[in-house]
């Protein structure tokens, strides 16, 4: 039997590819909107600010790339009018970006497309077997952020 971390990376590799496809069967039609998913990605990391707003540094942060990939991308969304650039009140050398009446209707919709989706393949399952999965899930986000088990999580046997 293979070991562990040979077969966490099979299977890693799989649901990864999973994901991508998922996410690419649950984006709304280019013709209404003609976004990708790491478009989508990048409205929703502006949208999940409590500020509302965002510096282009700190969103290059966020998404783990770098500071002119993440301007690049951005301003690839302004011209489509889904962002808008305004000086920081705080810091006059900072450009904080915020998503449009349009940017946030795109992402209210992606995330309507992103629930319908799983609802519907959800259908199959039982409560029980949802309630599964979310733990599951939340473990494995725990174990990929680096995080110890909770204990209230036993190991099984």
């Amino acid at each position: 039997m293979k070991g562990f971390a040979a077969q966490f990376n099979q299977l890693f590799g799989e649901l990864y590819e999973c994901v991508k496809k998922s996410e690419q069967e649950t984006l709304p039609g280019h013709q209404k909107l003609p976004l990708s998913a790491g478009e989508f990605h990048l409205l929703e990391q502006i949208d999940q600010t409590p500020e509302g707003a965002i510096s282009v540094s700190e969103l290059a942060k966020r998404l783990q790339v770098a500071k002119p990939s993440a301007s690049v991308a951005v301003n690839k969304l302004l011209r489509k009018g889904f962002v808008e650039k305004a000086p920081s009140d705080c810091d006059g050398r900072s450009i904080l970006v915020s998503l449009t009446h349009q940017g946030k209707l795109a992402c209210a919709y992606h995330s309507y497309c992103r629930r319908q989706h799983f609802a519907q393949r959800s259908q199959s399952y039982t409560e029980e077997e949802q309630g599964t999965l979310l733990r599951c899930m939340e473990t494995l986000k725990r174990f990929l952020q680096g995080s110890a088990p909770d204990a209230q999580d036993p190991p099984e046997s």
